[in-house]
């Protein structure tokens, strides 16, 4: 068992800013919500699904966790965009979270991990997402701008 040292610290309370599934979570959330603005059940059971992968990935192989813990690692996304809103006047809201959203891409992207199956991975995520209460143009078109950033082929 080999634990991440970015999650022993975050289960002390001791991690600073946004670590990547933060970041990718972020993405989840922002993609479901302002496509269409509304955040259905049926996306967050999935994005929570999801977020365990990320979760399990994260942690450290073979290391032991409860959905507890998955669901206070995606609170902390959640409460990220949330902030974002809070701190917005009303008519700068979605610009001032789809610059974020940008942000993330491509700070992603400047990873040293980053790769054609990580992007694909979360294309294909942000499908599942889509698809959840049924998919629009909207997440369509917001999927094939990540997959142009990403320099991959879209998935949809």
């Amino acid at each position: 068992m080999k634990l991440n040292p970015q999650y022993v610290n975050w289960m002390k309370g001791e991690s600073e800013g946004y670590d990547w599934v933060d970041v990718t979570n972020f993405l989840f959330i922002a993609h479901a919500e302002l496509t269409d603005y509304n955040l259905s059940e049926k996306e967050v059971n999935k994005i929570t699904e999801i977020s365990e992968i990320l979760f399990s990935s994260w942690i450290g192989e073979g290391v032991p966790y409860t959905d507890y813990d998955v669901k206070k690692k995606l609170k902390r996304a959640f409460d990220w965009y949330q902030s974002i809103q809070d701190a917005s006047e009303k008519s700068e809201i979605d610009k001032n979270l789809m610059n974020q959203v940008l942000e993330n891409a491509n700070w992603l992207k400047s990873q040293g991990w980053f790769n054609d199956t990580f992007a694909n991975s979360v294309l294909n995520w942000l499908v599942e997402i889509s698809k959840a209460d049924g998919i629009l143009d909207n997440e369509i078109g917001s999927i094939r701008s990540l997959s142009q950033l990403w320099k991959v082929k879209s998935p949809i």
